[in-house]
């Protein structure tokens, strides 16, 4: 990436965080870094140029929740992604679940890699983004779940600089868990590259509906994603989303696109981290991890084409062997 492109990048950036400028100089330091990022975007698209989808899963001391994830995308996706999971282990006990669960995953069909955190988490994602050659990527958390069929090969073909699909949101979200408040879904048309997609304009209504950025079912280009993340400031992945949203403008001109039925679902039944106090149940990991220790597993099935009317929904889940 060319260095005095990612100088200037930042110098605008600092303007619109630090500085009070007048509209009319907001909009043309907005359109000077649109054309910056615009840049290294096209630069970096060079190093991600084969056909396909990669998938990137954000994990820490979650593994009972992050098998039913892998369990659930196994079931219901069709032509799945390689997947990468970035995991943080706080404790030993927890780094144990996760040598577990990969042996675990040793029998089963998926091409999962597992990328222990390393000095950070900034750090180990960059690494791994840079070494992803496929145009293509999106991220999952560990407190996600499939929850409907999805065939990955077709959405490929979307172009993420023009439409970013999601694989939360359905035309009948119309309530935010995590903010309690209620909202009106925007318009929808058929999306012409598929026609089980629904096309709509991002920012038309609020909440949900004007969050393009996400680290849940979004899939994005690898090399614009790569090259927000290289310029941006986080320490974890909360803060990571949160920078990522600072470049909403970049989606001004772009469309959402989603299926009739949302394809996961976010089940926040605990906290992990401590930036930002987000709304979710109070089941402990090492509730959980004691649980796993014993051979039990979440039963998620009864979620199976749950109707969703919100991208996070605290459900409550039972244990069953697995």
């Amino acid at each position: 990436m060319k260095a005095f492109i990612v100088k200037y990048i930042r110098q605008l950036v600092s303007i619109f965080e630090a500085i009070l400028i007048s509209k009319r100089e907001y909009y043309q330091s907005q359109s000077q870094l649109t054309n910056a990022v615009h840049d290294l975007v096209e630069e970096e698209t060079k190093h991600h140029d084969i056909e396909g989808i990669a998938c990137i899963i954000l994990s820490k001391d979650r593994v009972m929740q992050l098998h039913s994830l892998l369990e659930t995308y196994e079931k219901f996706v069709s032509n799945p992604a390689p997947i990468y999971v970035i995991y943080e282990a706080s404790t030993s006990e927890h780094e144990l679940s996760y040598l577990e669960l990969s042996r675990i995953l040793n029998r089963k069909s998926l091409d999962i890699t597992f990328i222990k955190e390393k000095k950070s988490f900034r750090k180990t994602l960059l690494e791994l983004l840079s070494s992803i050659k496929t145009k293509k990527t999106f991220f999952l958390t560990d407190d996600n779940i499939f929850i409907s069929n999805v065939d990955l090969s077709p959405l490929s073909r979307i172009n993420p600089l023009k439409k970013i699909l999601s694989l939360r949101h359905n035309p009948n979200i119309n309530y935010s868990y995590t903010s309690n408040e209620n909202f009106n879904p925007p318009n929808f048309k058929p999306c012409k590259e598929n026609n089980q997609l629904l096309e709509f304009n991002w920012f038309e209504r609020e909440s949900a509906w004007s969050d393009p950025w996400s680290v849940d079912g979004h899939i994005y280009s690898t090399a614009e994603v790569l090259v927000l993340s290289k310029i941006s400031d986080y320490r974890f992945p909360n803060s990571y989303e949160a920078s990522l949203k600072s470049f909403n403008f970049l989606m001004n001109d772009r469309k959402g696109v989603c299926f009739s039925k949302s394809v996961i679902l976010n089940i926040p039944l605990n906290i992990v981290q401590n930036e930002y106090d987000n709304l979710s149940g109070n089941i402990s990991t090492d509730y959980l991890l004691k649980f796993w220790n014993d051979g039990f597993k979440l039963d998620v099935s009864f979620l199976e084409g749950h109707h969703v009317k919100s991208t996070h929904e605290n459900q409550s889940l039972s244990f069953v062997k697995r």
